[in-house]
């Protein structure tokens, strides 16, 4: 990092100042010969869109008291957070027998939602319906995440597990229904892919100690098929998801290149 006052790395340019690679154009001026303000005409689309974004986002806030855009504020700036549900050692055990109890019901359940636990019917199947032995899915250190994600509304809890089950069947097969994904299941172009950094975890976590999730787009991630996609982030995020990380949350930084906001609300 340039120490103060400057450095070898930082040089001042016509209408801005370079770091190493890196150009930081001058938007506002400083009355020096050749250094005049870029105007915003300069960036019309960028400009236009940033507008519409910033009025669509305005409209929603007004729609909210002063008490609820002050709560979200403090949220998304990590002052106050007061989201994690109270945890003791019965309450445990009751959402635990609560939730096996909603998943045979959705394995007895024929049609309708019952259809959901086709792949976690499958798991108990092959594996065993051990709390101890077989698949993961029936271990508390699994179950407690998707209560804790449901804030103990067990029947939610019992439906995200079952759609859980679903899609790392699609993407993993029967590996997925017996035990989470490792690095090791990533074939060499899914490795690739993730040394490409377009999805990262930051060592660091924010000022309420929720994790931060960086995700970064571009050309070369839009030509990634789709299943190796979805088989990447599924093994990131369930790598973040520690007992904290559970409780506090995530906080997601995108940055989307080529995102028409407009498309994304049709």
């Amino acid at each position: 990092m340039p120490k103060r006052g400057g450095s070898s790395d930082e040089k001042n340019v016509t209408n801005g100042r370079r770091f190493g690679n890196f150009f930081l154009p001058n938007l506002e001026g400083n009355g020096n010969k050749g250094d005049e303000a870029i105007p915003p005409s300069a960036f019309p689309s960028a400009t236009t869109k940033s507008e519409s974004i910033d009025m669509m986002l305005a409209k929603e806030l007004n729609k909210l008291s002063f008490k609820e855009r002050e709560v979200i504020s403090e949220e998304i700036h990590g002052i106050a957070v007061k989201h994690v549900a109270e945890e003791t050692t019965t309450i445990r055990s009751k959402a635990f027998q609560d939730l096996d109890t909603e998943l045979k019901k959705l394995c007895e359940t024929k049609g309708g939602v019952g259809e959901m636990a086709h792949a976690f019917h499958r798991s108990q199947e092959l594996f065993g319906s051990s709390h101890d032995q077989g698949t993961y899915l029936n271990t508390k250190i699994i179950r407690i995440m998707f209560i804790r994600c449901d804030r103990f509304d067990c029947k939610k809890a019992a439906e995200r597990i079952c759609r859980f089950a679903n899609l790392m069947y699609n993407l993993y097969g029967d590996n997925g229904l017996e035990r989470l994904a490792k690095l090791s299941d990533l074939d060499d172009k899914e490795m690739a892919v993730m040394k490409q950094g377009h999805c990262q975890v930051l060592p660091s976590r924010d000022r309420s100690g929720r994790r931060i999730y960086a995700f970064f787009s571009s050309d070369t991630w839009d030509a990634v098929p789709h299943k190796t996609k979805c088989r990447v982030l599924a093994y990131v995020f369930m790598a973040m998801l520690d007992e904290s990380t559970q409780q506090k949350g995530i906080v997601a930084l995108l940055w989307n290149k080529h995102l028409d906001i407009h498309a994304c609300l049709t």
